[in-house]
């Protein structure tokens, strides 16, 4: 829903003039009537860093993120997609580094990620964070904030760089070959995108094609400057959450800045 219009999304092996006629039997009949006033609630920026810490007894395990925000980029040029590709490059190459850590011996966490989301209409976030043993959050942290600071002074190579090239024109690839397979949820979930906030659904014919394009033409530097841009110590959120149990102590604030300062240092 948005201001003063309503959509119903519909996809799969249906009869489309069944469909519609449904629809209008269950959603037409609908009262009239002024619509209900928009309201945007933003995000505010903050400089400074904020810690959330939570301890819940129906927590399965220890984790803890790190949320560098931003405002919410435009999304609807050919521009702005590559822009997207890029990203994922940066998110890839990270993982990639974050799965070596983990294999490791005395590994400091079980498993971590870096990856975007939106918060709310206005707020795009990059998170990066790790699942870790009962007791060993700070250690987590430390590790995290460790290859942040790494990615920030050094970049990536050039060797990192082809393999998530080859691997992600690989999966458009993959997704462009079984088009006709493809399951609806992810169809629907497109046009919300496109009904709530004019997000493009191009099709993946138009994406791999795009991909073709754009991804060749990245280079590390472009990489290394992005990620300086998407991991900054303004808008940024380090939460910890931790199983309610006796005799543990619970994470807290000073915990988390000890061990921030610990990683970047």
């Amino acid at each position: 829903y948005r201001p003063g219009r309503m959509a119903v999304v519909a996809v799969g092996d249906i009869d489309p003039d069944a469909m519609e006629q449904l629809v209008r039997t269950l959603f037409g009949p609908f009262p009239g009537g002024a619509a209900a006033p928009h309201v945007v609630s933003p995000i505010p920026p903050h400089q400074e860093t904020r810690f959330v810490t939570v301890s819940d007894p129906e927590a399965q395990g220890s984790s803890v993120s790190v949320v560098h925000k931003r405002p919410l980029a435009p999304f609807r040029t050919a521009t702005d997609y590559r822009r997207t590709l890029v990203r994922g490059l940066v998110n890839q190459m990270l993982n990639d580094r974050f799965s070596e850590l983990a294999r490791a011996p005395e590994a400091p966490f079980l498993r971590a990620s870096s990856g975007d989301e939106s918060l709310g209409r206005d707020t795009d976030a990059t998170s990066v964070s790790a699942r870790v043993n009962d007791g060993a959050i700070e250690k987590g942290l430390v590790a995290l904030e460790q290859e942040i600071l790494r990615v920030r002074q050094f970049g990536f190579g050039e060797a990192e760089l082809e393999r998530q090239k080859k691997s992600i024109l690989a999966s458009y690839e993959r997704a462009y070959n079984e088009r006709d397979k493809s399951e609806t949820p992810g169809y629907a979930s497109e046009l919300v995108g496109l009904f709530l906030s004019g997000e493009p659904t191009p099709g993946i014919e138009a994406e791999f094609a795009l991909a073709k394009r754009f991804v060749p033409t990245v280079t590390v530097q472009e990489t290394a400057a992005l990620a300086r841009e998407l991991v900054t110590e303004t808008n940024r959120v380090v939460l910890a959450v931790a199983p309610e149990k006796k005799d543990a102590v619970p994470p807290t604030e000073a915990m988390l800045r000890d061990a921030l300062r610990a990683g970047a240092s």
